[in-house]
């Protein structure tokens, strides 16, 4: 079964497929979810990555390390297709790409 909202107005429904659990209700059935959890976690670590090395790039050819319009951008994809928790989850992303300072 898909749940679908196609009027993002009123509920900022996410678009996502149901599966049926494999093991009954009460039964242990975390093992998927911890799976789906490495992947998310994997997931981050690498668009962290990717922005950290995106940084140095623009750094390097003179550029601000960091474009705000591109980061407000962003954070309304995730918010639009998550509501006002994506906004959160966004910021966060944008938090673990930053450059650290040393000190």
């Amino acid at each position: 079964m898909t749940i679908m909202s196609n009027d993002r107005t009123a509920d900022p429904t996410i678009d996502a497929t149901i599966h049926p659990l494999s093991a009954p209700v009460g039964t242990d059935d975390h093992p998927e979810l911890d799976e789906l959890d490495e992947r998310i976690i994997a997931l981050v670590l690498h668009r962290a990555h990717r922005a950290r090395h995106h940084h140095q790039a623009r750094r390097a050819a003179g550029l601000p390390a960091v474009r705000h319009s591109a980061e407000y951008d962003m954070v309304r994809r995730y918010s639009a297709r998550l509501g006002p928790q994506g906004a959160r989850i966004a910021a966060a992303l944008l938090a673990l790409a930053r450059p650290t300072e040393p000190g």
